[in-house]
């Protein structure tokens, strides 16, 4: 997730290991409908990491 003051300009994954195939790479929106984080969705018993870009906003 991004820091307050900060929006999410996107984001990205690794599968470190398992199997399964990503399916959904896409931005978490706040409350107030800003880009704030970034989730994937998988099948299977992979496991990864989830990278976020952010920057200042405002």
């Amino acid at each position: 997730m991004c820091d307050p003051g900060h929006h999410a300009t996107g984001g990205g994954y690794k599968i470190n290991n398992g199997t399964g195939q990503v399916y959904q790479s896409l931005p978490v929106f706040g409350v107030s409908k800003e880009p704030r984080g970034w989730e994937i969705m998988a099948t299977g018993s992979a496991n990864g990491t989830v990278y976020v870009i952010c920057v200042p906003w405002g």
